[in-house]
Protein backbone atom coordinates (compact mmCIF):
# COMPACT_ATOMS: atom_id res chain seq x y z
CA UNK A 1 0.00 0.00 0.00
CA UNK A 2 2.97 2.82 0.58
CA UNK A 3 4.08 1.95 -2.57
CA UNK A 4 0.80 3.51 -4.08
CA UNK A 5 0.59 6.64 -1.80
CA UNK A 6 2.31 9.32 -3.42
CA UNK A 7 0.35 8.53 -6.45
CA UNK A 8 -2.58 8.61 -4.70
CA UNK A 9 -1.71 12.12 -3.38
CA UNK A 10 -0.86 13.19 -6.95
CA UNK A 11 -3.86 12.21 -8.26
CA UNK A 12 -5.89 14.00 -5.73
CA UNK A 13 -4.32 17.50 -6.41
CA UNK A 14 -5.27 17.21 -10.10
CA UNK A 15 -8.76 15.78 -9.86
CA UNK A 16 -9.24 19.02 -7.96
CA UNK A 17 -7.52 21.03 -10.65
CA UNK A 18 -8.99 19.42 -14.19
CA UNK A 19 -12.58 20.29 -12.40
CA UNK A 20 -11.97 23.87 -11.61
CA UNK A 21 -9.75 24.73 -15.03
CA UNK A 22 -12.88 23.07 -16.25
CA UNK A 23 -15.36 24.99 -15.12
CA UNK A 24 -13.43 28.04 -15.72
CA UNK A 25 -14.31 28.08 -19.68
CA UNK A 26 -14.48 31.57 -20.07
CA UNK A 27 -10.65 32.43 -20.05
CA UNK A 28 -9.47 28.92 -21.63
CA UNK A 29 -11.70 30.26 -24.98
CA UNK A 30 -9.51 32.66 -25.42
CA UNK A 31 -7.14 33.10 -28.48
CA UNK A 32 -3.54 34.27 -28.93
CA UNK A 33 -1.60 34.37 -31.62
CA UNK A 34 2.07 36.69 -30.46
CA UNK A 35 5.51 36.18 -30.12
CA UNK A 36 7.43 38.34 -27.57
CA UNK A 37 11.10 38.41 -26.08
CA UNK A 38 11.85 37.94 -22.52
CA UNK A 39 14.56 39.34 -20.62
CA UNK A 40 15.67 38.93 -16.77
CA UNK A 41 14.74 42.26 -14.85
CA UNK A 42 15.54 40.63 -11.76
CA UNK A 43 16.82 37.90 -10.27
CA UNK A 44 12.96 35.99 -9.99
CA UNK A 45 11.04 36.96 -12.55
CA UNK A 46 11.39 37.76 -16.27
CA UNK A 47 9.67 41.06 -18.04
CA UNK A 48 8.50 41.56 -21.81
CA UNK A 49 10.15 43.46 -23.96
CA UNK A 50 8.25 43.67 -27.29
CA UNK A 51 4.60 42.32 -28.69
CA UNK A 52 3.05 42.55 -31.89
CA UNK A 53 -0.06 44.41 -32.70
CA UNK A 54 -3.02 41.18 -33.23
CA UNK A 55 -5.87 41.22 -31.47
CA UNK A 56 -4.44 38.39 -29.05
CA UNK A 57 -1.55 40.36 -28.43
CA UNK A 58 -3.23 43.13 -27.05
CA UNK A 59 -5.48 41.08 -25.13
CA UNK A 60 -2.15 39.83 -23.34
CA UNK A 61 -0.49 43.63 -22.94
CA UNK A 62 -3.66 44.89 -21.71
CA UNK A 63 -3.68 41.77 -18.68
CA UNK A 64 -0.15 41.12 -18.21
CA UNK A 65 0.17 42.36 -14.53
CA UNK A 66 3.87 43.56 -13.95
CA UNK A 67 3.36 44.41 -10.46
CA UNK A 68 2.24 41.35 -9.48
CA UNK A 69 3.84 39.39 -7.02
CA UNK A 70 3.87 35.40 -6.84
CA UNK A 71 2.83 33.14 -4.70
CA UNK A 72 6.37 31.76 -4.31
CA UNK A 73 7.78 35.00 -3.67
CA UNK A 74 6.80 35.09 -0.45
CA UNK A 75 6.84 32.18 2.73
CA UNK A 76 3.66 31.23 3.52
CA UNK A 77 4.89 28.79 6.69
CA UNK A 78 0.90 27.94 7.68
CA UNK A 79 -0.53 27.25 4.22
CA UNK A 80 2.69 24.65 4.05
CA UNK A 81 1.99 23.28 7.56
CA UNK A 82 -2.03 22.79 6.29
CA UNK A 83 -0.01 21.22 2.53
CA UNK A 84 2.05 19.05 4.74
CA UNK A 85 -0.81 17.39 6.68
CA UNK A 86 -2.94 16.74 3.71
CA UNK A 87 0.00 14.90 2.39
CA UNK A 88 0.55 12.67 5.27
CA UNK A 89 -3.46 12.11 5.97
CA UNK A 90 -4.12 10.95 2.65
CA UNK A 91 -2.47 7.85 2.38
CA UNK A 92 -2.75 7.19 5.98
CA UNK A 93 -6.49 7.19 5.58
CA UNK A 94 -6.62 5.17 2.65
CA UNK A 95 -4.64 2.31 4.85
CA UNK A 96 -6.79 3.01 7.30
CA UNK A 97 -10.10 3.00 6.22
CA UNK A 98 -9.86 2.35 2.24
CA UNK A 99 -8.39 -0.86 2.30
CA UNK A 100 -9.60 -4.06 3.50
CA UNK A 101 -7.18 -5.80 4.89
CA UNK A 102 -7.02 -9.96 5.31
CA UNK A 103 -5.42 -9.76 9.09
CA UNK A 104 -6.61 -6.22 10.53
CA UNK A 105 -3.41 -6.73 12.53
CA UNK A 106 -0.90 -5.75 9.82
CA UNK A 107 -2.94 -2.93 9.09
CA UNK A 108 -0.08 -0.70 9.47
CA UNK A 109 -1.99 2.37 9.69
CA UNK A 110 -3.60 1.40 13.02
CA UNK A 111 -1.88 4.07 14.80
CA UNK A 112 -2.27 5.35 18.15
CA UNK A 113 -0.78 7.16 21.53
CA UNK A 114 0.86 3.74 22.38
CA UNK A 115 2.54 2.90 18.88
CA UNK A 116 3.80 6.27 18.67
CA UNK A 117 5.36 6.17 21.88
CA UNK A 118 6.64 2.69 21.11
CA UNK A 119 8.51 4.23 18.31
CA UNK A 120 9.54 6.81 19.97
CA UNK A 121 11.43 4.57 22.44
CA UNK A 122 12.44 2.18 19.89
CA UNK A 123 14.25 3.94 18.20
CA UNK A 124 15.52 3.35 14.76
CA UNK A 125 15.74 0.29 12.01
CA UNK A 126 15.90 -1.05 9.20
CA UNK A 127 12.02 -1.95 7.35
CA UNK A 128 11.87 -5.15 4.98
CA UNK A 129 10.03 -3.49 1.92
CA UNK A 130 11.18 -4.39 -1.51
CA UNK A 131 14.17 -1.94 -3.53
CA UNK A 132 11.09 -0.81 -6.26
CA UNK A 133 9.60 0.80 -2.65
CA UNK A 134 12.58 1.72 -0.93
CA UNK A 135 14.32 3.62 -3.88
CA UNK A 136 11.49 5.17 -6.30
CA UNK A 137 8.08 5.10 -3.90
CA UNK A 138 9.82 6.50 -0.86
CA UNK A 139 11.93 9.44 -3.29
CA UNK A 140 8.71 10.54 -5.12
CA UNK A 141 6.90 11.05 -1.80
CA UNK A 142 9.63 12.52 -0.38
CA UNK A 143 9.54 15.28 -3.23
CA UNK A 144 6.29 16.23 -2.21
CA UNK A 145 6.77 17.31 1.30
CA UNK A 146 9.76 19.33 -0.24
CA UNK A 147 7.87 20.85 -2.58
CA UNK A 148 5.25 21.86 -0.25
CA UNK A 149 7.65 23.98 1.32
CA UNK A 150 8.84 24.89 -2.16
CA UNK A 151 5.73 26.00 -3.77
CA UNK A 152 4.73 28.26 -1.00
CA UNK A 153 7.71 30.95 -1.14
CA UNK A 154 10.48 28.73 0.83
CA UNK A 155 13.90 28.71 -1.20
CA UNK A 156 15.78 25.45 -1.54
CA UNK A 157 17.81 25.06 1.77
CA UNK A 158 14.50 26.06 3.24
CA UNK A 159 12.65 23.41 1.70
CA UNK A 160 15.29 20.61 2.65
CA UNK A 161 13.69 20.99 6.04
CA UNK A 162 10.47 20.07 5.08
CA UNK A 163 11.38 16.84 3.55
CA UNK A 164 13.24 16.07 6.77
CA UNK A 165 10.34 16.77 8.72
CA UNK A 166 7.41 15.08 6.90
CA UNK A 167 9.14 12.09 6.26
CA UNK A 168 10.61 12.05 10.00
CA UNK A 169 6.64 12.59 11.13
CA UNK A 170 5.63 9.99 8.80
CA UNK A 171 8.59 7.61 10.39
CA UNK A 172 7.27 7.87 13.95
CA UNK A 173 3.37 8.97 13.96
CA UNK A 174 1.93 7.85 10.44
CA UNK A 175 2.87 3.84 11.07
CA UNK A 176 2.44 1.19 13.75
CA UNK A 177 6.32 -0.17 12.46
CA UNK A 178 9.75 1.01 13.94
CA UNK A 179 11.01 3.76 12.40
CA UNK A 180 13.04 3.45 9.44
CA UNK A 181 16.33 5.07 8.99
CA UNK A 182 16.90 4.10 5.19
CA UNK A 183 13.29 5.43 4.59
CA UNK A 184 14.09 8.75 6.42
CA UNK A 185 17.15 9.38 4.68
CA UNK A 186 16.19 7.57 1.17
CA UNK A 187 12.61 9.52 1.33
CA UNK A 188 14.57 13.41 2.73
CA UNK A 189 17.75 13.22 0.27
CA UNK A 190 16.34 11.83 -2.84
CA UNK A 191 13.12 13.68 -2.55
CA UNK A 192 14.76 16.76 -2.28
CA UNK A 193 16.78 16.08 -5.33
CA UNK A 194 13.53 14.74 -7.27
CA UNK A 195 11.67 17.55 -5.87
CA UNK A 196 13.88 21.06 -6.81
CA UNK A 197 14.38 19.07 -10.16
CA UNK A 198 10.42 18.57 -10.68
CA UNK A 199 9.78 21.47 -9.24
CA UNK A 200 12.22 23.61 -11.85
CA UNK A 201 10.94 21.05 -14.76
CA UNK A 202 7.14 22.45 -14.08
CA UNK A 203 7.93 25.76 -14.29
CA UNK A 204 9.50 25.37 -17.60
CA UNK A 205 6.23 23.41 -18.71
CA UNK A 206 3.78 25.81 -17.65
CA UNK A 207 4.13 29.38 -19.35
CA UNK A 208 2.16 32.75 -17.32
CA UNK A 209 2.11 34.41 -20.60
CA UNK A 210 0.13 31.98 -22.63
CA UNK A 211 -3.83 31.88 -22.69
CA UNK A 212 -6.54 29.55 -24.11
CA UNK A 213 -5.72 26.02 -25.01
CA UNK A 214 -2.14 25.67 -24.90
CA UNK A 215 -2.50 27.65 -21.11
CA UNK A 216 -4.55 24.81 -20.01
CA UNK A 217 -2.35 21.80 -21.26
CA UNK A 218 0.92 23.39 -19.81
CA UNK A 219 -1.30 23.84 -16.35
CA UNK A 220 -1.58 20.59 -16.63
CA UNK A 221 1.27 19.31 -17.32
CA UNK A 222 3.27 21.11 -14.54
CA UNK A 223 0.81 19.68 -12.14
CA UNK A 224 2.15 16.33 -13.29
CA UNK A 225 5.57 16.98 -12.97
CA UNK A 226 4.69 19.02 -9.26
CA UNK A 227 1.27 18.11 -8.30
CA UNK A 228 1.81 20.50 -5.08
CA UNK A 229 2.58 23.31 -7.08
CA UNK A 230 0.05 22.92 -9.58
CA UNK A 231 -2.41 22.84 -6.29
CA UNK A 232 -0.85 26.13 -5.37
CA UNK A 233 -1.06 27.71 -8.84
CA UNK A 234 -5.42 26.71 -8.43
CA UNK A 235 -5.96 28.03 -4.91
CA UNK A 236 -4.30 31.88 -5.52
CA UNK A 237 -5.63 31.39 -8.91
CA UNK A 238 -2.18 31.74 -11.11
CA UNK A 239 -3.56 29.12 -13.22
CA UNK A 240 -5.58 32.10 -15.00
CA UNK A 241 -3.40 34.84 -14.15
CA UNK A 242 -0.94 36.82 -16.78
CA UNK A 243 2.05 37.85 -15.20
CA UNK A 244 5.75 37.25 -15.76
CA UNK A 245 7.48 33.94 -15.69
CA UNK A 246 10.26 33.10 -12.92
CA UNK A 247 14.17 32.38 -13.95
CA UNK A 248 13.45 28.72 -13.18
CA UNK A 249 11.32 28.63 -16.15
CA UNK A 250 14.75 29.61 -18.54
CA UNK A 251 17.87 27.84 -18.07
CA UNK A 252 20.66 28.65 -19.87
CA UNK A 253 21.05 25.64 -21.65
CA UNK A 254 18.37 22.70 -22.58
CA UNK A 255 19.46 19.16 -23.68
CA UNK A 256 17.04 16.35 -24.52
CA UNK A 257 18.03 13.06 -25.76
CA UNK A 258 16.65 9.65 -26.55
CA UNK A 259 17.61 6.30 -27.38
CA UNK A 260 15.74 3.16 -27.96
CA UNK A 261 18.09 -0.20 -28.66
CA UNK A 262 18.71 -3.93 -27.63
CA UNK A 263 20.46 -4.29 -24.36
CA UNK A 264 22.45 -7.74 -23.23
CA UNK A 265 23.79 -8.37 -20.53
CA UNK A 266 24.55 -11.57 -17.85
CA UNK A 267 21.46 -12.22 -15.77
CA UNK A 268 23.03 -12.93 -12.47
CA UNK A 269 26.70 -12.65 -12.53
CA UNK A 270 27.59 -16.05 -11.76
CA UNK A 271 31.04 -16.56 -12.11
CA UNK A 272 30.41 -20.25 -12.81
CA UNK A 273 27.22 -20.40 -14.56
CA UNK A 274 26.73 -18.02 -17.42
CA UNK A 275 23.04 -16.43 -18.22
CA UNK A 276 22.50 -13.89 -20.79
CA UNK A 277 19.42 -11.62 -21.35
CA UNK A 278 18.51 -9.81 -23.90
CA UNK A 279 15.84 -6.29 -23.77
CA UNK A 280 14.68 -3.86 -25.73
CA UNK A 281 15.85 -0.68 -23.65
CA UNK A 282 14.37 2.88 -24.16
CA UNK A 283 16.30 6.16 -22.42
CA UNK A 284 15.62 9.12 -21.85
CA UNK A 285 18.22 11.83 -20.73
CA UNK A 286 17.43 15.88 -19.45
CA UNK A 287 20.14 18.43 -19.15
CA UNK A 288 19.08 21.74 -17.31
CA UNK A 289 21.55 23.99 -17.21
CA UNK A 290 25.11 24.21 -17.74
CA UNK A 291 27.37 22.62 -15.11
CA UNK A 292 29.95 24.83 -16.21
CA UNK A 293 28.32 28.30 -16.28
CA UNK A 294 25.71 29.77 -15.12
CA UNK A 295 24.67 30.88 -11.21
CA UNK A 296 27.10 28.26 -9.76
CA UNK A 297 26.41 28.42 -5.98
CA UNK A 298 22.86 28.54 -6.27
CA UNK A 299 21.61 24.84 -6.02
CA UNK A 300 19.66 23.15 -8.99
CA UNK A 301 20.63 25.63 -11.46
CA UNK A 302 22.27 22.64 -13.53
CA UNK A 303 20.94 19.05 -13.01
CA UNK A 304 20.90 15.86 -15.12
CA UNK A 305 18.29 13.24 -14.59
CA UNK A 306 18.57 9.92 -16.93
CA UNK A 307 15.87 7.00 -17.41
CA UNK A 308 15.78 3.67 -18.78
CA UNK A 309 12.66 1.61 -19.23
CA UNK A 310 13.50 -1.99 -20.85
CA UNK A 311 10.99 -4.17 -22.38
CA UNK A 312 11.04 -6.91 -19.79
CA UNK A 313 10.78 -6.86 -16.02
CA UNK A 314 11.91 -4.91 -14.09
CA UNK A 315 10.40 -2.21 -16.52
CA UNK A 316 11.87 1.07 -14.85
CA UNK A 317 15.68 -0.43 -15.11
CA UNK A 318 17.33 2.64 -14.25
CA UNK A 319 17.03 5.88 -12.79
CA UNK A 320 19.87 8.21 -11.88
CA UNK A 321 20.20 12.23 -11.17
CA UNK A 322 22.17 14.83 -9.69
CA UNK A 323 22.04 18.30 -9.31
CA UNK A 324 24.72 21.52 -8.40
CA UNK A 325 24.39 22.22 -4.94
CA UNK A 326 27.19 24.74 -4.89
CA UNK A 327 30.51 25.24 -7.30
CA UNK A 328 33.72 27.44 -7.27
CA UNK A 329 35.31 28.70 -10.29
CA UNK A 330 39.10 27.54 -9.96
CA UNK A 331 40.59 28.42 -13.31
CA UNK A 332 38.52 29.83 -16.52
CA UNK A 333 39.76 31.34 -19.64
CA UNK A 334 38.35 31.23 -23.25
CA UNK A 335 37.06 27.58 -23.78
CA UNK A 336 38.50 26.27 -20.66
CA UNK A 337 37.08 25.49 -17.58
CA UNK A 338 37.66 24.17 -14.11
CA UNK A 339 35.13 23.91 -11.18
CA UNK A 340 35.43 22.32 -8.47
CA UNK A 341 31.67 21.55 -7.20
CA UNK A 342 29.53 19.50 -4.91
CA UNK A 343 26.02 17.33 -5.97
CA UNK A 344 23.73 15.44 -4.78
CA UNK A 345 23.43 12.35 -6.31
CA UNK A 346 20.34 10.21 -6.31
CA UNK A 347 21.11 6.14 -7.76
CA UNK A 348 18.32 3.79 -8.70
CA UNK A 349 19.69 1.12 -10.39
CA UNK A 350 17.42 -2.68 -11.11
CA UNK A 351 17.90 -4.97 -13.91
CA UNK A 352 18.32 -8.45 -14.54
CA UNK A 353 22.32 -8.45 -13.80
CA UNK A 354 22.53 -6.13 -10.95
CA UNK A 355 20.99 -3.84 -8.00
CA UNK A 356 22.00 -0.72 -6.73
CA UNK A 357 20.17 2.26 -4.84
CA UNK A 358 22.07 5.14 -3.58
CA UNK A 359 21.68 8.44 -2.43
CA UNK A 360 24.89 10.59 -1.43
CA UNK A 361 26.88 13.91 -1.87
CA UNK A 362 29.34 14.28 -4.25
CA UNK A 363 32.33 16.42 -4.28
CA UNK A 364 34.35 16.53 -7.28
CA UNK A 365 36.72 18.17 -9.73
CA UNK A 366 35.17 18.89 -13.14
CA UNK A 367 36.94 20.88 -16.17
CA UNK A 368 36.31 21.36 -20.09
CA UNK A 369 39.17 21.79 -22.31
CA UNK A 370 38.99 23.20 -26.07
CA UNK A 371 41.28 20.99 -28.17
CA UNK A 372 39.86 22.79 -31.59
CA UNK A 373 36.83 24.30 -33.16
CA UNK A 374 33.91 22.76 -31.43
CA UNK A 375 35.62 19.90 -29.76
CA UNK A 376 36.29 19.31 -26.29
CA UNK A 377 37.70 17.01 -23.51
CA UNK A 378 35.78 16.67 -20.52
CA UNK A 379 37.01 15.53 -17.22
CA UNK A 380 35.53 14.80 -13.98
CA UNK A 381 36.48 12.36 -11.01
CA UNK A 382 34.76 13.02 -7.66
CA UNK A 383 34.45 11.27 -4.03
CA UNK A 384 31.35 9.19 -3.27
CA UNK A 385 30.50 9.96 0.24
CA UNK A 386 27.53 7.91 0.34
CA UNK A 387 24.55 8.54 3.00
CA UNK A 388 22.43 5.29 2.59
CA UNK A 389 23.64 2.18 -0.26
CA UNK A 390 21.97 -0.74 -0.75
CA UNK A 391 23.37 -3.93 -3.27
CA UNK A 392 21.70 -7.52 -2.76
CA UNK A 393 22.65 -10.18 0.18
CA UNK A 394 23.40 -13.35 -1.29
CA UNK A 395 21.60 -14.94 1.76
CA UNK A 396 18.83 -13.13 3.23
CA UNK A 397 15.33 -12.55 2.00
CA UNK A 398 12.79 -10.43 3.98
CA UNK A 399 9.12 -11.74 4.48
CA UNK A 400 8.37 -8.02 3.33
CA UNK A 401 10.61 -8.74 0.16
CA UNK A 402 13.97 -7.19 0.98
CA UNK A 403 16.76 -9.15 -0.29
CA UNK A 404 19.36 -6.66 -0.12
CA UNK A 405 21.48 -5.30 2.29
CA UNK A 406 21.46 -1.28 3.55
CA UNK A 407 24.48 0.95 4.82
CA UNK A 408 26.77 4.04 4.79
CA UNK A 409 29.41 4.00 2.34
CA UNK A 410 32.25 5.70 0.16
CA UNK A 411 33.40 5.44 -3.44
CA UNK A 412 35.38 7.09 -6.55
CA UNK A 413 33.74 8.26 -9.78
CA UNK A 414 35.54 8.87 -12.54
CA UNK A 415 34.22 10.26 -16.32
CA UNK A 416 36.01 11.04 -19.15
CA UNK A 417 34.61 12.13 -22.32
CA UNK A 418 35.37 13.31 -26.05
CA UNK A 419 32.89 15.93 -27.68
CA UNK A 420 32.29 17.51 -30.81
CA UNK A 421 29.40 19.94 -31.29
CA UNK A 422 28.29 19.18 -27.52
CA UNK A 423 27.85 15.54 -28.38
CA UNK A 424 29.67 12.76 -27.14
CA UNK A 425 32.00 11.05 -29.82
CA UNK A 426 33.28 8.92 -26.85
CA UNK A 427 32.63 8.61 -22.76
CA UNK A 428 33.95 6.51 -20.77
CA UNK A 429 32.68 6.11 -16.94
CA UNK A 430 34.01 4.62 -13.75
CA UNK A 431 32.69 4.18 -9.93
CA UNK A 432 33.92 2.06 -7.71
CA UNK A 433 31.77 1.62 -3.90
CA UNK A 434 32.24 0.31 -0.77
CA UNK A 435 29.43 -0.04 1.43
CA UNK A 436 29.38 -1.34 4.90
CA UNK A 437 26.28 -3.04 5.94
CA UNK A 438 23.95 -2.03 8.80
CA UNK A 439 20.81 -3.52 8.13
CA UNK A 440 19.59 -7.04 9.34
CA UNK A 441 21.99 -9.17 9.23
CA UNK A 442 24.71 -6.79 9.48
CA UNK A 443 27.81 -9.14 9.11
CA UNK A 444 28.65 -8.10 5.38
CA UNK A 445 30.53 -5.50 3.75
CA UNK A 446 30.50 -5.00 -0.06
CA UNK A 447 32.60 -4.17 -2.84
CA UNK A 448 31.10 -2.56 -5.86
CA UNK A 449 32.65 -1.19 -9.46
CA UNK A 450 31.04 -0.35 -12.59
CA UNK A 451 33.03 0.65 -15.69
CA UNK A 452 31.00 1.91 -19.18
CA UNK A 453 32.26 2.57 -22.51
CA UNK A 454 30.03 4.64 -24.79
CA UNK A 455 31.16 5.28 -28.79
CA UNK A 456 28.27 7.44 -30.56
CA UNK A 457 28.77 7.84 -34.53
CA UNK A 458 26.76 11.19 -35.54
CA UNK A 459 24.53 10.55 -38.71
CA UNK A 460 23.10 14.20 -38.39
CA UNK A 461 23.32 16.47 -36.59
CA UNK A 462 20.53 15.68 -34.76
CA UNK A 463 21.14 11.71 -35.19
CA UNK A 464 23.44 9.02 -34.16
CA UNK A 465 24.32 5.22 -33.68
CA UNK A 466 25.82 4.19 -30.88
CA UNK A 467 27.71 1.07 -29.25
CA UNK A 468 28.20 0.46 -25.40
CA UNK A 469 30.42 -1.89 -23.37
CA UNK A 470 30.47 -2.19 -20.09
CA UNK A 471 31.38 -4.61 -16.86
CA UNK A 472 30.06 -4.56 -13.07
CA UNK A 473 31.54 -7.21 -10.37
CA UNK A 474 30.54 -6.97 -6.68
CA UNK A 475 32.71 -8.83 -3.96
CA UNK A 476 30.43 -9.58 -1.05
CA UNK A 477 31.96 -10.38 2.37
CA UNK A 478 30.19 -12.17 4.89
CA UNK A 479 31.15 -13.24 8.53
CA UNK A 480 29.03 -16.16 8.76
CA UNK A 481 28.68 -17.57 5.03
CA UNK A 482 30.79 -17.77 2.43
CA UNK A 483 32.34 -14.87 0.71
CA UNK A 484 30.94 -14.19 -3.26
CA UNK A 485 32.06 -12.55 -6.19
CA UNK A 486 29.78 -11.62 -9.25
CA UNK A 487 30.90 -10.82 -12.62
CA UNK A 488 28.59 -9.08 -15.16
CA UNK A 489 29.24 -8.11 -18.22
CA UNK A 490 27.02 -5.64 -20.62
CA UNK A 491 26.54 -4.41 -24.40
CA UNK A 492 24.30 -1.98 -25.78
CA UNK A 493 23.60 -1.39 -29.47
CA UNK A 494 20.84 2.09 -29.92
CA UNK A 495 19.83 4.92 -32.01
CA UNK A 496 19.93 8.15 -30.36
CA UNK A 497 18.20 11.56 -30.82
CA UNK A 498 19.01 15.08 -29.63
CA UNK A 499 16.69 18.17 -28.90
CA UNK A 500 18.55 21.26 -27.96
Amino acid sequence: MYFFKPFLISFFYLTILLIVIFSNSTLYSQTTNYRYSVYKSNPLHNSFSEYNTTAGNSFLKDSMDFKYKPWESRSHFWIAVAELAVVEFIPWAMAKWGTKWDNPEENWANVSIKSWWNNIKSGWGYDGDAFLTNYFAHPYHGNLYYNVGRTNGFDFWESCSWSFSGSLLWEYFGEVTQPSINDWINTSLNGINLGEMLYRLSCMVTDNTKIGSERFWREIGGTLLSPVRGFNRLITGETSKVFPNPEESSPKKLVVTADAGIRKLDKDGNVNTKESVEDGLFSFELIYGNIFIGRIKKPFTAFDVAMSLSSNSPNLTSLQSFGRLYGWNLKRKTGNRQLFILTLNYNYTNNPGFVYGGTSVVPQYTARFGIAKKTRLIFNIGLDLIAMGATPNDYYIDPEGRNYDFGPGVGVNFTFAFTINRRNIFRITHTSKLLWTQSEPAESMHQLHFLWCEIEIPVRSYFAVGLGLGAYWRNSYYENFEDIKNRNSMARIYFKTVLD
